[in-house]
């Protein structure tokens, strides 16, 4: 859900003609993400407080990460996945600009068609159930945010350069040195992948549980631009723990077959 946010931000704030904002071809993101990693980009409202890790009054949700992440620019945060740093960028979101974010990832049909005035800060990234995706409707919304083009029913509608730039730098530090660094790992050297995982409250008996959670792990192969998508759903247990690494086994296994399949 954080991508998703982080569009919805831009559409509000953004400024197309930014002089920080380069123009790139869609999946030439490493000349900038090493800029992207240590300079804040875009608007000046994009600053949140620091991660703490702990419950604070400009903050009410934790962090997973309880020494908390510090400050971060907004490719770091979609790395690590950090929910302070999410949550105040939810704060400054209009509802409304959400939604059409999801219409213009092809987000649509039964619970998706969330309604703006029931649309809190919790559901923007995915603390709440308001908002209930199928991982067939959350794979295709990645799609679409990684080819740049907006879905069909959204017709004229378009991602800010910059925004997508930052997207794809944050997909590509996560698998570099983020949550999603253990499916990487698995990877032979020179392969890599854009990565994002997730950590969702466990459903049970058509109930979430506080008490447990599921793993999820989206990977895309190769990073320059990638032909292969892995969605790994990890009962009982984390994304970048559980399903992340079964996730870069899939891939490389993918490898091992067009290696077979390719003769010596």
């Amino acid at each position: 859900m954080k991508p998703f946010l982080l569009l919805a931000y831009w559409s509000e704030h953004g400024r197309e003609g930014d002089p920080a904002s380069p123009r790139a071809a869609p999946y030439l993101i490493e000349p900038y993400a090493a800029t992207l990693r240590t300079s804040p980009p875009g608007p000046a409202l994009l600053a949140p407080e620091p991660c703490g890790g702990r419950v604070t009054p400009q903050c009410p949700v934790a962090c997973w990460y309880k020494p908390g992440h510090g400050r971060l620019t907004a490719s770091q945060a979609l790395a690590v996945s950090c929910n302070q740093y999410f949550y105040q960028l939810s704060r400054q979101t209009d509802p409304a600009a959400f939604t059409r974010i999801l219409t213009v990832l092809g987000v649509r049909g039964g619970s998706a068609r969330v309604q703006a005035a029931s649309t809190t800060p919790e559901t923007m990234i995915g603390l709440d159930d308001r908002l209930r995706l199928s991982p067939l409707q959350v794979l295709n919304a990645y799609g679409v945010l990684l080819s740049g083009h907006a879905s069909a029913e959204a017709k004229s509608a378009s991602f800010p350069a910059l925004a997508r730039v930052v997207l794809l730098a944050g997909l590509a530090l996560g698998a570099d040195e983020g949550t999603s660094a253990l499916a990487q790992q698995a990877l032979p050297p020179n392969h890599l992948l854009l990565g994002k995982t997730g950590t969702s409250p466990a459903l049970a008996g058509g109930r979430y549980s506080i008490a447990k959670t599921d793993g999820w792990f989206l990977g895309f192969y190769p990073r320059s631009e990638p032909v292969l998508a892995v969605m790994v759903y990890y009962p009982n247990g984390l994304g970048a723990k559980d399903a992340a690494p079964l996730g870069g086994r899939a891939i490389k296994l993918y490898l091992e077959t067009i290696r077979q399949t390719d003769g010596p």
